[in-house]
């Protein structure tokens, strides 16, 4: 639908310019199906974490001009490779003729770790069947740090940065990795980066950064661990403590170290 306004000029002698101004909507128009006729909108996918379940709700309707006095449907959850996860089962409703409905199923959350699945609904309704399918991702970012270590140091030396990541999904993560930036006292000193890398699905992987420290000297610096891939990214806080004869690095709320006094001794 189109609605438009027209602005011109008034009276014969005038130059007018005119003005069109339109507003476009767009409407459908659903007519009535003979018999019974179920529609699968889409499948509405919501995680309660609290208690540990993934909740399925399959919207229905009835274009039909006959009520489907019996609906219900099978959901087969599978991973991006046709590996089947879980099969669910519906509840069973009526639908009236030309009215909504919703069908709901759940299950253990336990079953899926990050990642994108498939979502194929089979809604059988009175003696026939309609199909659809969806998909839907867990978890936006698949990489997670579990260690940082450097071995075989000696100040002044060129640090190997031994970056420990996992790829907690059950997709391949392609070009990914890592920037290491570290600061002292408000003052930025270095950043690190490594050279990209793919993980395969579950796959634990080190990436690697290196760092020449010789004007460095001994102490504590803050500093963040980002990991980056395609257009995401995440980061977490870190603390490194360098020492003459080594570097321990923390990941914050992940790991920790232990700190020596001969470490913290000034030069």
């Amino acid at each position: 639908i189109v609605i438009r306004e027209v602005t011109i000029g008034r009276g014969e002698k005038e130059i007018s310019i005119g003005t069109m101004q339109a507003v476009i909507s767009q409407l459908h128009v659903y007519v009535p199906y003979p018999g019974k006729y179920i529609v699968v909108t889409r499948v509405d996918i919501v995680e309660k974490k609290e208690r540990n379940e993934v909740l399925f709700f399959v919207p229905l309707i009835n274009f039909g001009g006959e009520d489907v006095e019996s609906a219900k449907a099978e959901i087969d959850v599978m991973d991006m490779y046709g590996n089947i996860i879980d099969i669910l089962e519906t509840d069973e409703r009526m639908v009236a003729a030309k009215s909504r409905a919703e069908l709901s199923a759940s299950m253990n959350l336990s079953k899926l770790t990050a990642g994108i699945y498939r979502v194929i609904v089979k809604v059988t309704y009175d003696g026939l069947i309609t199909i659809s399918e969806n998909a839907f991702l867990r978890n936006d970012f698949l990489l997670i740090p579990l260690d940082i270590s450097v071995r075989d140091f000696t100040l002044g030396d060129i640090a190997k940065f031994n970056i420990l990541v996992e790829n907690i999904g059950n997709v391949e993560v392609r070009d990914a990795y890592s920037l290491m930036l570290f600061d002292r006292n408000g003052k930025h000193i270095a950043d690190l980066k490594s050279v990209p890398i793919d993980f395969k699905p579950l796959e634990k992987k080190e990436m690697a950064s290196y760092w020449n420290t010789k004007d460095v000297k001994r102490g504590e610096y803050a500093g963040k661990l980002i990991l980056k891939y395609e257009d995401k990214s995440d980061e977490k806080a870190i603390r490194t403590l360098i020492g003459k004869n080594s570097i321990k690095t923390e990941i914050i709320g992940v790991t920790g170290y232990a700190i020596m006094e001969e470490e913290l001794a000034p030069e």
